[in-house]
């Protein structure tokens, strides 16, 4: 219904909360009517009303006439609804909303144009960085409380908002803190910096601990930094503004994003619209100096930004209590239409290509899925021995439940494995639950085939897919058989593994075994050899394969057996 407003996401103080049947909907279509609206929010916050809607990037030339934009879209500038209380946030439920293929505003080539000519403008000091975007719009079917539902599991650690205007509705999981104060007390949390996630664990921390010690993305991120002190500089009591964290990698489903914190104490005399005046839009969402480079976006980008990168939140009652995200993936529903943003920050370093990619990467995070499995170690027992490779077992698993946010407790897990007792050697299958609930099943082993038989999976692995970098319950994807072992190759033409083993073949005197980057599991049996430096890591293409002097298939419960590959 028009004017109805869910929250819902960890980051917002408030939690989940609903707002149904407006008093009154408060909406600036012109930039001279923007301060009004902004006041008339904050008087209705002062007099006991919830205060909830936004304020579009559009906004911004009404409250500095130096700012531009991209032109303007057909949503109010700001839109804001009063209520009288909030209420607690139903489920949906029904088939989820399906989209469709995206298409950009932009393409590749001309992002590119666009990159450089903002390269051109940092050489010629008009500008340090710019944040360049591009609308990208897909068909959507099905109910949107169910997309947005399905965003926000996505996303959970977000700034979930779905606002509905009555033609059209916004829905938006932001990560980023815009505005919060208490009283005097503001802080503004910027995020500048992207890097993908990894596959698996390592590939993870890898590409964290690059973002963390990016010349380029750490210059990026404290420019933007220095601008938000100066805008709160101009608002705040002389010498209260602080930074009392920089750079730390936030770690979200598809991305790890590079973010600092600012904090200050208001001037007495400054209201919401001074704050605002001061420091909207984000200069995370626009790069800096804010004047000249809003110029320069306004002459690249050809789709007005509307809501995305303004703001979204609340004030609550009383009116000394604010939350507002920087409005970053955010998009808008109208005619079975989604219309979402990506950007990035534009410095002189940037490639255009990895800019691209990057804004690809951002994208996803609207239909990512979230799902945790249910991970599994399936060990072998020796009497009287116990679990020889326990704790690589162990050390993978807990990899995997870091990777995955799954909870694990040593205790548990070694109280369920103390039960296991058997007088022949057994198969132990450990499984957590992704509630961190754990279980053990035990089978008895029977008589393994050697040479195991090799016939070839039909269908392709795709090695940026990151459950084949984790051992789950889900087995799904790897294909069955009677007899032997199926193996599988990528996409690229390389080797990866069995359905339950990883591949070893000799060359000559060396034994290899294919790299966990090509879509395998890093199976302990395997690390164990590695270690022992008897086999090596190295790419193996099919062709290869079928010219190895040996071929072997080794897991924790089999060992080393030899194996024919059926061409």
């Amino acid at each position: 219904m028009n004017g109805d407003v869910i929250l819902r996401g960890a980051r917002w103080r408030v939690g989940e909360a609903s707002f149904t049947s407006p008093r009154e909907i408060l909406i600036a279509d012109r930039p001279d009517q923007v301060v009004g609206v902004i006041r008339s929010a904050e008087a209705a916050a002062r007099s006991g009303n919830w205060v909830v809607g936004y304020l579009s990037y559009d906004a911004a030339p009404g409250l500095d006439h130096h700012l531009a934009t991209p032109g303007r879209s057909d949503e109010p500038l700001a839109w804001f609804a009063t209520y009288p209380d909030s209420g607690p946030v139903g489920r949906v439920e029904g088939p989820p909303a399906v989209i469709g293929t995206w298409e950009p505003s932009m393409s590749r080539s001309e992002h590119s144009r666009n990159v450089e000519a903002i390269k051109e403008h940092i050489r010629n000091g008009d500008t340090y960085q710019v944040n360049l975007t591009m609308a990208m719009s897909a068909p959507v079917q099905g109910d949107v409380g169910a997309l947005f539902e399905a965003m926000v599991a996505s996303q959970p650690k977000s700034y979930g908002a779905l606002i509905d205007l009555g033609d059209r509705e916004i829905v938006s999981i932001s990560p980023e803190l815009f505005l919060k104060g208490n009283g005097s007390n503001v802080m503004m949390r910027p995020m500048k910096g992207t890097a993908p996630r990894g596959r698996s664990a390592s590939e993870d921390h890898r590409n964290r601990r690059g973002l963390e010690i990016s010349e380029k993305e750490r210059s990026g991120n404290v420019m933007i930094v220095d601008m938000l002190r100066n805008d709160l500089g101009r608002v705040a009591v002389t010498g209260s503004v602080r930074t009392p964290e920089l750079f730390v990698a936030e770690r979200h489903p598809t991305v790890w994003q590079l973010t600092s914190t600012v904090e200050a104490e208001l001037s007495t005399e400054v209201d919401l619209a001074g704050l605002l005046a001061a420091t909207f839009p984000s200069g995370s969402v626009t790069g800096a100096p804010k004047v000249s480079t809003m110029r320069i976006i306004s002459a690249l980008e050809s789709v007005p930004r509307g809501v995305y990168c303004g703001a979204i939140g609340y004030i609550e009652p009383g009116g000394d209590r604010l939350e507002f995200s920087v409005a970053i993936r955010t998009g808008v529903i109208r005619d079975g239409m989604l219309n979402y943003h990506v950007g990035g920050g534009i410095t002189v370093d940037s490639d255009p290509e990895v800019e691209y990619e990057e804004c690809l990467w951002k994208a996803l995070v609207v239909t990512a899925s979230d799902e945790r499995p249910d991970l599994m170690e399936t060990m072998r027992y020796e009497p009287g021995e116990g679990i020889p490779l326990l704790q690589r077992h162990l050390e993978r698993l807990s990899s995997s439940a870091r990777y995955w946010e799954i909870p694990l407790e040593p205790a548990a897990v070694g109280e369920a494995l103390s039960a296991v007792e058997s007088s022949k050697p057994i198969k132990v299958r450990l499984i957590l639950f992704r509630d961190g609930e754990v279980e053990v099943e035990t089978e008895e082993l029977g008589e393994g085939d050697e040479p195991v038989s090799l016939d070839l999976a039909r269908e392709r692995v795709d090695p940026s897919e990151p459950h084949w970098f984790h051992k789950t319950l889900e087995r799904s994807r790897y294909p069955e058989t009677e007899e032997g072992e199926v193996l599988l190759v990528n996409l690229n033409g390389e080797v990866t593994e069995t359905n339950i083993s990883n591949v070893m073949a000799r060359f000559g005197g060396t034994w290899v075994t294919p790299p966990v980057e090509a879509g395998c599991l890093p199976g302990v049996y395997r690390a164990m050899l590695i270690d022992q430096q008897e086999v090596e890591e190295r790419a193996i293409t099919l062709e290869q394969l079928r010219e190895a002097d040996e071929i072997a298939v080794t897991n924790a419960v089999r060992g080393w057996r030899k194996a024919v590959l059926n061409t």
